[in-house]
């Protein structure tokens, strides 16, 4: 580490903390831990100008979390109709994380925040499932995005699209989908529950 002496922010402050120092329990063999977050309670000096006021006890790794299921109560709806989400969670690091979790919905080129989760916090190889209920959207083709973020990381996961249909279908039509796009039949399909 090289420094000429001008003065440089080292560390973000309590709780977000600085770098870690290879060295640091060579130089602070008495420091201890700060309230079990992974700094140290003792600053690394780097020059008379310079110093990180919460070193790091470890190397900073990136988060890793995972989205290991995603759960739509439906798939096609008529308009006013409600759905439930269920998405699953898991930190596959090993450090303990906290993180925000938005589910936005997009249709017709536009992204709208539904609904935020603050502050789920998980331990090294836990999961956690997070439900919204009672969602209801306009007509069309409705595409939901969950963001999940903090200060350090963000990583957007798609959960699934949502049919949503203007009218009720009377039997015996039926509506499928060919390949091309939906259309209405009188004749049924085995991938189109009665």
């Amino acid at each position: 580490m090289v420094s000429d002496g001008s003065p440089n922010t080292w560390d973000n402050g309590y709780p977000s903390g600085g770098n870690y120092w290879s060295d640091y329990q060579t130089n602070y063999p008495t420091a201890a831990e700060i309230d079990g977050s992974g700094i140290w309670n003792t600053p690394y000096v780097i020059d008379s100008n310079n110093r990180d006021n919460y070193p790091l006890m470890n190397p900073w790794t990136p988060p890793d979390i995972a989205v290991i299921s995603v759960a739509l109560s439906k798939r096609v709806v008529i308009l006013g109709t409600s759905i439930n989400l269920n998405f699953t969670l898991r930190n596959e690091g090993n450090l303990i994380e906290t993180f925000n979790v938005t589910l936005y919905r997009s249709q017709d080129g536009y992204s709208l925040p539904l609904y935020t989760f603050m502050g789920v916090t998980l331990s090294p190889g836990s999961t956690v499932t997070l439900t919204v209920t009672g969602l209801r959207f306009g007509v069309g083709l409705i595409t939901l995005t969950a963001r999940v973020y903090n200060a350090y990381f963000s990583s957007t996961y798609v959960c699934g699209t949502v049919w949503v249909l203007p009218i009720i279908i009377p039997r015996p039509w039926f509506l499928l989908y060919t390949g091309d796009g939906w259309c209405f039949s009188r004749f049924w399909h085995p991938a189109i529950p009665v």
